[in-house]
């Protein structure tokens, strides 16, 4: 992942709900997070909120190594569904529900194409 940073350019999460492309955000992985990666094996963004229109939502997670957005790496087991148990968080500003979500993982846990 290391090669794919440029000066213009870092590597990013896009997250959404499947068929929501106008809630997607990006989670750019910063050079720090990468060599947390790369010296110690453990990938840390913290936490984020994403939002979701249904409680069973699809929510979409791809790795974005280039500046083009066609070229994209699924992440292993998405889409899928992330709230398997109780209600939503509904958020403030809206009647939307959302997701908390910590995305912590070892580099094992990533897909071995995307290091």
């Amino acid at each position: 992942m290391q090669k794919h940073q440029l000066h213009s350019f870092q590597p990013y999460f896009k997250i959404r709900e499947v068929m929501h492309e106008d809630t997607a955000q990006s989670i750019i992985i910063s050079p720090e997070i990468i060599e947390k990666m790369t010296k110690f094996g453990y990938f840390d963004i913290g936490s984020i909120v994403i939002p979701v229109s249904q409680q069973m939502g699809f929510v979409s997670i791809e790795l974005h190594l280039t500046d083009n957005r066609r070229i994209t790496y699924p992440i292993s087991g998405f889409p899928r569904t992330l709230a398997n148990e109780g209600p939503l968080k509904r958020t403030s500003k809206s009647c939307s529900a959302s997701l908390l979500v910590s995305l912590q993982y070892g580099v094992k846990s990533l897909c071995t194409t995307c290091n």
